[in-house]
C-alpha cells in the first residue's frame, strides 16, 4: 500500500454501500448490546483518513490538551502519518487493523469531517454518537441540492439511498449560522441536532502567529522572510476539477506573476503575495517569483494559520472567504469565470448575492483594487460584514468554539 495516499481512496459503490448499510443498522442496535460503548473514548478522523487537518484535528487537539478525563485518538489509513503521529506521542490508530477495529467498537463519540468512511471503508463507528463539524460551509451545492447525475431517475435513487443509509449520517452537526443549519438540512436530509457555534479550526484565527510558525523553514529561508517586516496577501482559489478550468487557473496565475504593476506594488510596499492552491490543484505548469510565491501543502501546516498571517485575502468561490471574514479584513473576489463555474459546480444564490457588488472580473481591475487596499491599510469595504451576517452568527465568540462544542457534547450525552 502506498504511504502517500491521495484523495478518492474511498469506494462508495453499491457493493460497499450495501454492506455498510447492513453494518450501520446492526451496530446501532444489536452491536451496542454486545459491546458497551465508552462515552469517554472519542475518536477523530478527516479527509478520507489520509490527512491530519481541519476541524477534526483542532477539536481533537483541544480535547487532548484540556479534557483530561477523556481518551481521544486519531484514526488514519496513511501509514506515513500514522508513524509521524505515533512518534510524537499521539494515540493513533491505523484503519483496518484489529487494534483500530476494537477501539472503534468501544468509542462513545466519533468526529468526522467528510464522511463516516474517514474511519475506513468498513468502519465500526456507526454505533457511537456521531459528530460532524464539516469541512467548510455552504457556498457550493452538494448532495440533495445539486443534481449529481444527468438522469432524473438516478438522482431520485441517490436521494432514496441517502434516506436509507448515508455516509454523512450524524447525530450532531456543528453549523455557523441559522442559514447554514438550514442549508445542511436541505443538503443532507438530516433531522438530527444542529448547534450554532463555529468551526473548531477557526479558533486558530484568534492567534497572532509569527511567520516562522506559519510557513516552512525552507520557504522562509528561500525568500528571506525574516529579513524584513513583510506584510502578506493570500491568494486562495478553490479547486477546479476539469481540464478546461485547470487551464484557466494556470492562465490567471500567469497574469498575476507577469503583471509589472502588481509586482511593483508588492516590491515597494514590502508585501508578499502567497498563492495557496487547493491541494488537488496541479501547480506544475504555474510560474512564480520573489514577490508572488507558491505555498503548497508541504510549506504550510494549516490554511487557517496562513489566513491569520494575511492582511488581505484574494479568492473566488472558496469557503476560506467565510473563515477570513471573521477577522474583518479586506477580501477581494476575483471571479472572471463565475458563469462557467456556477454551471459546473452549482453556487448558492445567497453567496452570489453577497459578493455581486464586490466582484472583480479582470486582472487590471484587481491590481487597482490591490493598490487601493494597500494605500488604505487593507481596510474592509463591507463585504466581510455581509459575509458574517450570513455565515458567522457567533463571530464575537471566535476563540472559544472548541470549548463550546465540548460543553454541548458533555451536556447532551451526560459525559
Amino acid at each position: 500500500m502506498s504511504k502517500d495516499l491521495k484523495r478518492k481512496t474511498i469506494n462508495r459503490g453499491i457493493k460497499n454501500w450495501t454492506k455498510n448499510c447492513f453494518r450501520f443498522y446492526y451496530q446501532r442496535s444489536l452491536g451496542n448490546l454486545l459491546c458497551k460503548r465508552d462515552k469517554k473514548l472519542w475518536l477523530f478522523s478527516t479527509w478520507e483518513g489520509t490527512k491530519y487537518a481541519d476541524n477534526s484535528r483542532y477539536l481533537y487537539e483541544y480535547v487532548k490538551e484540556n479534557e483530561k478525563d477523556i481518551t481521544c485518538g486519531w484514526v488514519t489509513k496513511n501509514e506515513t502519518l500514522y508513524d509521524s503521529l505515533k512518534n510524537k506521542g499521539h494515540y493513533v490508530l491505523l484503519a483496518g487493523t484489529k487494534e483500530c477495529d476494537e477501539a472503534q467498537k468501544k468509542a462513545g463519540i466519533v468526529v468526522f469531517n467528510h464522511g463516516l468512511d474517514d474511519f475506513g471503508d468498513f468502519p465500526y463507528v456507526f454505533g457511537a454518537r456521531i459528530v460532524c463539524p464539516w469541512h467548510g460551509i455552504g457556498i457550493k451545492k452538494n448532495y440533495a441540492t445539486l443534481d449529481m447525475h444527468h438522469n432524473k431517475l438516478k438522482n431520485t435513487l441517490s436521494e432514496l439511498k441517502m434516506r436509507v443509509f448515508s455516509y454523512i449520517y450524524r447525530d450532531v452537526t456543528i453549523a455557523t449560522s441559522e442559514y447554514i443549519a438550514d442549508t445542511y438540512r436541505k443538503e443532507t436530509l438530516t433531522t438530527k441536532s444542529i448547534f450554532i457555534v463555529g468551526q473548531p479550526r477557526n479558533d486558530v484565527l484568534s492567534e497572532k502567529l509569527p511567520v516562522t510558525k506559519v510557513l516552512s523553514e525552507e520557504i522562509i529561508n528561500k525568500y528571506n522572510l525574516e529579513d524584513k517586516p513583510y506584510r502578506y496577501i493570500a491568494y486562495m482559489p478553490t479547486y477546479r476539477g476539469n481540464k478546461a478550468s485547470q487551464k484557466f487557473l494556470e492562465e490567471l496565475v500567469s497574469e498575476f506573476t507577469g503583471n509589472a504593476k502588481l509586482n511593483d506594488i508588492l516590491e515597494k510596499n514590502n508585501i508578499k503575495l502567497l498563492m495557496k492552491m487547493h491541494y488537488l490543484t496541479d501547480t506544475s505548469n504555474m510560474s512564480f517569483n520573489d514577490n508572488i510565491m507558491l505555498i503548497d501543502d508541504k510549506a504550510i501546516e494549516c490554511p487557517q494559520r496562513l489566513l491569520s498571517l494575511s492582511d488581505m485575502l484574494i479568492t473566488d468561490y472558496s469557503t476560506c472567504a467565510t473563515d477570513f471574514s471573521l477577522l474583518d479584513r479586506e477580501v477581494l473576489f476575483f471571479t472572471p469565470d463565475i458563469e462557467q463555474y456556477s454551471i459546473d459546480n452549482g453556487v448558492y444564490d445567497e453567496f452570489l448575492e453577497v459578493i455581486r457588488p464586490y466582484q472583480i472580473m479582470d486582472i487590471d481591475t484587481l491590481v487597482k483594487r490591490v493598490e487601493s487596499a494597500v494605500n488604505e491599510n487593507f481596510k474592509s469595504k463591507g463585504v466581510t460584514a455581509a459575509l458574517n451576517r450570513l455565515y458567522n452568527q457567533k463571530q464575537k465568540e471566535l476563540g472559544s468554539y472548541r470549548k463550546k462544542i465540548v460543553e454541548i457534547l458533555r451536556n447532551k450525552y451526560r459525559i
